[in-house]
């Protein structure tokens, strides 16, 4: 399973198409609802796409609070391209990889590479 956490409603709604293909996918638009989706599924999920910069909270704080609850669970900050030093920001506090918008077919191979390295042992 993969969570993604995006406030951009025409974002997710992009994005389902390419990262539902062949697997459940569950969205959040906001902190608040991801983490109750971790707390409830935490263990099920494979990767989180966090998007570094949310209308109502930091992406940042985000991730810190993912690598707190399922330290194992790998994450990919999400950016644009004027946020080159929050994706910065988000590789040194420990997301896996880094993603710019907009979603393309790219970042199906990105996932898979992430989530392999987890498997591995390997962050």
């Amino acid at each position: 399973m993969i969570l993604l956490v995006d406030d951009d409603p025409r974002f997710l709604q992009l994005s389902e198409s390419l990262l539902a293909r062949d697997e459940l996918v569950y969205f959040a638009a906001d902190a608040e609802n991801a983490r109750l989706l971790l707390a409830l599924l935490g263990r099920g999920f494979t990767v989180v796409l966090v998007n570094v910069e949310l209308a109502e909270s930091s992406g940042l704080e985000l991730i810190r609070d993912i690598h707190w609850i399922a330290p194992e669970l790998p994450v990919i900050a999400i950016g644009g391209e004027v946020q080159t030093q929050l994706l910065e920001t988000a590789r040194e506090m420990g997301a896996a990889e880094t993603i710019r918008k907009p979603i393309t077919r790219e970042w199906r191979g990105i996932l898979d590479r992430v989530r392999q390295g987890a498997a591995a042992g390997g962050k």
